[in-house]
């Protein structure tokens, strides 16, 4: 259902986001946390735990390219306070 209602709303991403090199790269300086979506078709899982590796915790999840859509509540408990 939240996937349904998402869908009118997606909007191509503009090159110019893949050029820009940002001041700071946060991963580096902050924990962090990277959510393996083991369903993913969008980026592979493989590629998506080689990136994975530069983070501080690592989490593999099954489901699909959003897990904010598919798994809400456990995105929320992972950004909670």
């Amino acid at each position: 259902v939240a996937a349904a209602a998402a869908v009118p709303r997606l909007r191509p991403v503009h090159r110019s986001l893949f050029r820009g090199v940002p001041a700071t790269i946060a991963w580096r300086h902050r924990p962090s946390t990277y959510v393996v979506c083991s369903d993913d078709r969008t980026v592979h899982p493989d590629l998506q735990r080689a990136m994975a590796e530069r983070t501080t915790d690592r989490l593999e999840w099954p489901g699909g390219h959003t897990p904010m859509l598919t798994r809400p509540a456990q995105v929320a408990d992972l950004i909670g306070p």
